[in-house]
């Protein structure tokens, strides 16, 4: 009987099956592998197994609760409508776990299987089907979402499959939080046998659930294969083989939730890959650290350790010192032999243990040179060497230069040496000396030695400064020949006095001594040899700007009587600063004075002297100027004339009435020719006292003077005026000053009784004493007026009545005069003010001899009246104590006290009977204590605003509060100090006008008060005045910081931002370092090599430079540009190369100059003036060729060295490059020519571009420097034509100049398609296309082809294959369709556009053969053929 078919077995299934795993067929196996992801599940049944040996699982249990099984299967077998079987798995039933079964159904057209699930919200399902002999499974997963009790329907064509629906119940999932493993596997170490890794996994609980694991390799990306076995209750075997790759990834999962740590990152160790090196671990030196290095690379992570164990215990230090590496540093105590053992995650690596010996290190005394730090040519030095504790060993020396010196080892016994050196030759000496083979502590020793100093064998360069600057300022020598020698410096400025000096060296023995100067001033620098002053020294520098205002003339100008004889200027320029003097002459009638007539040398201490010889007897004027200015006083006039006193004329200025008032005469001689004034006096007593009398020539005005006559006793004169020897008409004279002596009036009457307004005020006067002259009076209010006054004569002719009549209560003022002049007491005050004591004015109490002398107080009763003054003086301590009262002037009274021993004192004044304003006064005799000074600051801080402190000094002792203010910038300022009475205060007052620093000072007594000086920011904020003065980048990225150095000492006080990009890095932090003189450093430590932007930001501006770029990588010259040249002219005598640094990482710009004729030049000046931007530049000595090497980082740059030709100009040399003509004129495409004027000398490059026939529409071509003597000229044509392009490089053409250039019209519509031959199928073969342009003018052929697809801009060639014949040349990537379009200068061609098709090419062996069925007699064969791969598009071709 033939076996059913699958079908039939389907039909006859009646009833619920639950089908055993031994009857899953292959393809259901695959089904659940596919389901369950590739894991391992343990814990429960696998997916549709029944459990064996009458083992039911719970999950079993539950499903045989729900749909009673028994029944189901005994029951009778109602037939299906639609027939199919539903099989249920065993898994176990829980929240979260996926819960699986299967039906099985015929297909049938326009039906489905639907699976629900009540409630709706409870579970998420998922079908998958597999179709075999007609018959299709449905997989079905079922997750279910929350606990409880399911119904779940399998519908198919709207029908309940047999079986469905059916219930199952579902408990909450196990805790996979508290399963742990029983060591966290960070690192692995692989056994002897086999790579096999084990884990032990606690569940940690009683419940049941699923185990699952994966493994992967980190190396292949490929999953491992894994086994799981339970050993013991809650404990399970996680088992794994680790071939692959030394990097794995371990899944686990308990209830399909990841455990503790999962997933776990395993990497196995390997102890034998590891290495150790170094001098530490063959042998070691007691005393001191002894280092080796351990190398784990490749052995995965562990821990290292290491163990040293001799003679005595030694410290073992374990640092990392790279990816891998550690440094291993360990320190014996006594000599003898020690173990050293390192592990590697507690196995060894290869070569442990090592053993070794330690000795004590070998003692080396090195000799001293005598008198300078270098050693000496020819001199023995002797080497002490101690060895007595280094073991066993031969000790061995030499030089390590052959030849360098003689070399001796001698040994004295007891382990003791002495190497004997004696140098040869100069330079630097390296002795080597080993001890058994092995170089000593220090080994080989270097030792600088040199010949004897000299110092006139130092070559010695003008000082690099700039005029007025205050940067450094560099002196260079070169004492290669020298000798050996100490360098030494001194700077001392005349106002500056001792400005610190550093002295370096660079290489070739060229050293620097530089200063930086603190102000504009004019320096000394001493420089010694070895206490030998080297050539020019000591140096004067003037570093203060150009300034003729300075410049003075040394005494009068020297002008000999004689015409013909030299005239003098002596000129002091020492305090002008760096300028250069300059002078003309020219005559009144003989006009410009030049040549041999006008001279000019300098001499000593900055003079210059200026001769003018007359050419002819005239007036001249000299013009003198300093720096571009004319200097004070010029021009200076030099009468060349033969004086003639005739022409003198004299008047009086002053002559006063008394005899030692001042005779002022002024003398007129212009005309008088070239003469020397002189005066003369004679007294009928006292003699010649010619000595009193001066004679001032007047500044503004040649030839005149002023003669001041100042008596020192009463004479009579003869006064006497000669020009040139020759007494000037109207003299001798005689000067009468006999004087009057109204010192000598005295008073002899004074106003009597109670004086009233309305009546006479008299006074008596007598003048017997004061001799002769007029009596005169005047009267005054202090309120205004004057007061008519009254004099009478009495009976003796010598006494008068002098009086007036007051007419208002005031202050009068009472002059009497002799001939002009007071009378003793004169003038005098009378008032008449009623009294009032509150109008009497008080001073602060003084101590003019100290707290310990008497205490004075100033009162002044000008406007107060008559009345008496009484005061009372009080002390704390000291109970009352006596006040004197004491008349000092006319209404002014100094009242006194002395305190006893230092108190407080209280002292009250009154005037008449009532207390002045003032009173009482507070007096403090304590010692002074600025510290108790309290302040109280200014509310308002504004330019052109009063600013106002307050102090309070009433608990500070005796003192005085004094205050000075000052601007950094505009230097001292008025400061007001006032007295707040009522507050016991003193105000300090400024007015700030200008924007500066201010910095108040305020001292009690001779010490300063907190807080002082207060310093007051006025200075606008302005980011442009904000300068960052350092760019400092490190050596090495994350290692130490970089910084931008911000002087912000020109603005007022706000935050910078600051901000820090990097190219990849992106944002860093930065920080803000305050540093001293208002400057500030922006810093951040770069991460890594990168391109980092730093931005700041003053008053939310950037400052000048921002943002500011590090390159921060390691050097590369090659990517150094040089980005402008300078050639010497008459304006800069320099010739100058500027790079572009920002691409080209760290480094420093270093340079070297050499002309073929004139040798090395040695006036370079490196700097770099931005950051990114270099500036190399020398002064050429004479026309020569020069050749200039660049470095960066002491590695040559790009096309360097850069040759410079400044000599004779020759334009034949110049290399003329292809000439560059554009498809059309008016496009704004230019016409350019490349030039090198390398060899050709040195003269500049023009160039002419004009009409050809008519030499008209004349262009001056642009000049752009290429490089170094590398140019290209550039024009741009307006219009077609044929034109001349003259190119001169000095006066002449270039070779080839005039170019002509034809300009033509661009016509796209003259292009013309000859041939085309275009591809049939895309098997590799190439299309063209040729097109004629003969027609078409000036023009640039360009082409485009283009896909449908995804093909688009296929690469094309270009070819010229004879006259204006091109072709141009394609090979399709692909089977498309594909459109070609021609340009002529980017103006499509007329027509141009071509289409065609590129097919598949046939390939038979791509024709696909399904299987032959049906072959039987009488039967239809079938055979399944697919050409889908053999031909696209194909119209040719059949099956």
């Amino acid at each position: 009987m033939a076996e059913p078919s699958a079908r039939q077995l389907l039909r006859r299934a009646s009833t619920l099956k639950i089908v055993k795993q031994e009857e899953v067929s292959p393809a259901e196996e695959n089904f659940h592998e596919l389901e369950n992801g590739g894991e391992t599940e343990v814990g429960g049944d696998s997916p549709g197994a029944i459990p064996q040996d009458g083992h039911k699982s719970q999950g079993w249990e539950k499903i045989s609760k729900s749909i009673d099984l028994s029944a189901v299967l005994n029951a009778a077998a109602p037939p299906l409508e639609e027939g199919g079987t539903l099989d249920l798995s065993t898994e176990d039933f829980r929240q979260g776990i996926p819960y699986r079964f299967k039906v099985h159904l015929e297909q049938l057209p326009g039906k489905t299987l639907v699976v629900t699930c009540d409630p709706t919200d409870g579970a998420a399902v998922k079908i998958s089907t597999h179709e075999k002999e007609g018959i299709v499974t449905y997989m079905c997963t079922l997750v279910p979402l929350k606990q409880g009790e399911f119904t779940i329907s399998t519908l198919f064509g709207k029908k309940h499959v047999l079986g469905s629906p059916f219930k199952v119940k579902f408990d909450s999932p196990a805790d996979a939080s508290l399963c742990s493993l029983n060591e966290a596997p960070e690192a692995c170490r692989t056994s002897v046998d086999a790579n096999t890794l084990t884990f032990c996994v606690h569940t940690n609980q009683e419940r049941e659930g699923l185990l699952t694991a994966s493994a992967k390799s980190l190396t292949s990306k490929a999953s491992v294969p894994v086994t799981i076995s339970q050993s013991g209750k809650s404990h399970y075997d996680v088992e794994f083989d680790a071939n692959d790759g030394k990097k794995y990834r371990l899944t686990i999962k308990f209830d399909n939730q990841p455990i503790n740590g999962s997933p776990f990152l395993l990497h196995l160790s390997d102890a034998s890959v590891c290495t150790a090196t170094g001098d530490g671990i063959v042998r070691g030196v007691v005393g001191q650290e002894n280092h080796f290095d351990v190398s784990t690379k490749g052995a995965g992570p562990g821990k290292l350790k290491v163990k040293v164990e001799g003679k005595s215990q030694a410290v073992v230090i374990i640092k990392p010192k790279e990816d891998d590496v550690y440094d291993v540093t360990y320190f014996p105590k006594k000599v003898g032999s020690y173990q050293i053992t390192v592990l590697w995650l507690e196995e060894e690596i290869p070569g442990s243990p090592f053993l070794i010996q330690c000795y004590k290190p070998v003692g080396v005394t090195l000799p001293k040179p005598e008198k300078s730090s270098v050693y000496m040519v020819g001199e023995l030095y002797k080497i002490k060497i101690d060895a007595k504790e280094s073991g066993e060993g031969t000790l061995e020396a030499s030089s390590v230069e052959e030849g360098g010196a003689d070399v001796n080892v001698t040994s004295p016994g007891k382990g003791q040496y002495r190497v004997e050196v004696s140098p040869k030759t100069v330079g630097t000496l390296h002795v080597r000396i080993t001890w058994g083979g092995v170089d000593v502590p220090g080994s080989p020793f270097p030792m600088e030695v040199n010949c004897k100093p000299d110092a006139n064998q130092i070559v010695v360069s003008s000082p690099v400064y700039g005029v007025g600057s205050l940067k450094p300022v560099v002196l260079e020598l070169n004492t290669e020949k020298a000798g050996a020698g100490k360098l030494k410096a001194k700077c001392i400025g005349e106002k500056s006095k001792s400005v610190a000096v550093t002295v370096s060296e660079g290489p070739s023995k060229i050293r620097e001594v530089t200063f930086e100067p603190t102000k504009p001033d004019i320096y000394t620098l001493w420089v010694t040899w070895s206490k030998t002053q080297v050539p020019g020294s000591p140096f004067t520098i003037n570093l203060h700007p150009s300034d003729s205002t300075s410049c003075q003339l040394i005494g009068a100008p020297i002008a000999p009587e004689d015409w013909q004889e030299p005239a003098l200027l002596n000129i002091n320029t020492l305090g002008a600063g760096n300028g250069k003097l300059e002078v003309k002459a020219e005559g009144e009638s003989s006009g410009a004075v030049e040549g041999e007539h006008l001279k000019m040398r300098e001499k000593d201490g900055g003079e210059m002297e200026i001769s003018l010889v007359a050419p002819a007897p005239d007036i001249y004027k000299v013009y003198v100027s300093w720096g571009g200015e004319e200097i004070p006083k010029s021009p200076f006039v030099l009468n060349r004339i033969t004086p003639d006193a005739e022409k003198c004329s004299v008047s009086i200025s002053r002559f006063g009435p008394a005899w030692d008032n001042d005779i002022i005469l002024f003398v007129d001689a212009a005309t008088a020719g070239n003469g020397q004034l002189v005066a003369l006096a004679v007294g009928k007593t006292a003699g010649d006292v010619s000595n009193c009398i001066s004679v001032t020539p007047d500044e503004k005005e040649y030839g005149k003077f002023e003669v001041k006559f100042s008596p020192d006793q009463p004479d009579v004169y003869t006064f006497t005026l000669e020009w040139s020897g020759k007494v000037i008409p109207g003299f001798p004279c005689q000067l009468n000053r006999m004087p009057y002596a109204p010192d000598r009036v005295t008073v002899f009457e004074q106003p009597q009784g109670i004086m009233n307004v309305g009546q006479d005020i008299a006074i008596g006067v007598d003048t017997s004493s004061g001799g002769p002259g007029k009596l005169t009076a005047t009267c005054s209010a202090m309120k205004g007026g004057d007061i008519p006054v009254e004099i009478k004569t009495r009976q003796d002719e010598y006494k008068f009545r002098v009086s007036f009549t007051p007419s208002d209560e005031d202050i009068y003022t009472l002059s009497v005069f002799l001939s002009g002049q007071h009378m003793s007491g004169s003038p005098f005050k009378i008032n008449l003010i009623p009294v009032d004591a509150s109008k009497v004015t008080a001073s602060e109490p003084m101590f003019p001899q100290g707290p310990q002398g008497p205490c004075e107080v100033l009162l002044g009763t000008e406007n107060a009246g008559n009345a008496e003054i009484t005061a009372l003086c009080m002390g704390n301590k000291s109970g009352r104590v006596p006040v004197t009262v004491k008349s000092v002037g006319e209404n002014q009274h100094k009242l006194s006290f002395t305190p006893p021993h230092p108190d407080f004192f209280t002292m009250g004044v009154k005037y008449g009977d009532k207390k002045i304003t003032r009173s009482p006064f507070y007096v403090n005799t304590h010692p002074p204590n600025a510290k108790m000074v309290t302040v109280t600051p200014p509310e308002t801080t504004s330019l052109r605003q009063t600013i106002q402190f307050a102090f309070n000094g009433s608990n500070a002792g005796f003192g005085e509060l004094k205050a000075t203010a000052f601007g950094d910038t505009c230097g001292n300022i008025n400061v007001i100090t006032d007295i707040d009475i009522v507050n016991s205060q003193y105000i300090v007052k400024f007015f700030p006008v200008d924007p500066d620093i201010y910095r108040v000072c305020v001292k009690w007594g001779e010490e300063e008060v907190p807080g002082s000086p207060f310093i007051i920011n006025l200075l606008p904020l302005d980011a442009s005045l904000v300068e960052a003065k350092t760019i400092h980048f490190p050596d090495k990225a994350g290692s130490e910081y970089a910084y931008v150095t911000v002087d912000c000492s020109k603005v007022g006080v706000l935050p910078l931002v600051t901000s820090v990009l990097g190219d990849e890095t992106g944002h860093i932090d930065s920080e803000i370092e305050e540093l001293p003189n208002a400057c500030q450093n922006v810093k951040f430590v770069p991460p890594r090599d990168d391109k980092y932007s730093i931005s700041i930001l003053f008053n939310d501006e950037d400052i000048p430079g921002s943002p500011f770029v590090m390159n921060i990588v390691s050097p590369q010259p090659e990517k150094v540009k040089l980005i402008s040249t300078s050639i010497p002219n008459q304006l800069l005598p320099l010739v100058v190369l500027t790079f572009n640094t920002s691409e080209a990482g760290r480094g420093k710009m270093e340079a070297s100059t050499r002309g073929l004729k004139s040798g090395e030049v040695n006036n370079h000046e490196i700097s770099e003036s931005v950051p990114g931007t270099w500036r190399v530049s020398f002064i050429p000595p004479f026309p020569d060729t020069y050749n200039i090497s660049c470095l960066w980082a002491r590695r040559e740059i790009p096309h360097s060295p850069f040759q410079v030709n400044l000599e004779s100009a020759v334009a034949s040399e110049v290399a003329v490059g292809e000439i560059h003509i554009p498809a059309q004129a008016g496009t704004g495409e230019e016409v350019w020519l490349d030039l090198d004027c390398t060899t050709a000398g040195h003269d500049v490059v023009r160039g002419t571009f004009e009409d050809a026939s008519s030499r008209t529409n004349s262009q001056e071509a642009e000049v752009v420097i290429l490089g170094l003597k590398r140019y290209r000229l550039k024009v741009v044509p307006k219009e077609p034509g044929l034109y001349s392009f003259s190119v001169r490089y000095g006066r002449d053409h270039v070779q080839g100049s005039p170019f002509e250039v034809d300009i033509q019209l661009c016509l796209p519509e003259g292009v013309k398609v000859k041939e085309r031959n275009f591809p049939q199928y895309s098997d590799g073969k190439q299309g063209y296309i040729v097109v004629d342009t003969n027609e078409a003018g000036r023009g640039r052929l360009t082409a485009k082809l283009n896909t449908k697809g995804k093909h688009d801009n296929i690469p094309l060639t270009f070819q010229e294959i004879g006259g204006k014949l091109h072709k141009i040349l394609f090979t399709p990537p692909s089977p498309d369709s594909y459109s070609l379009e021609i340009f002529w200068s980017d103006n499509p061609v007329p027509s141009s556009r071509q289409h065609f098709t590129v097919l598949l090419p046939i390939r038979p062996e791509r024709v696909r053969c399904g299987e032959l069925v049906g072959y039987g007699p009488g039967q239809l064969a079938k055979l399944d053929v697919s050409t889908l791969e053999s031909r696209s598009g194909s119209t040719d071709s059949h099956l």
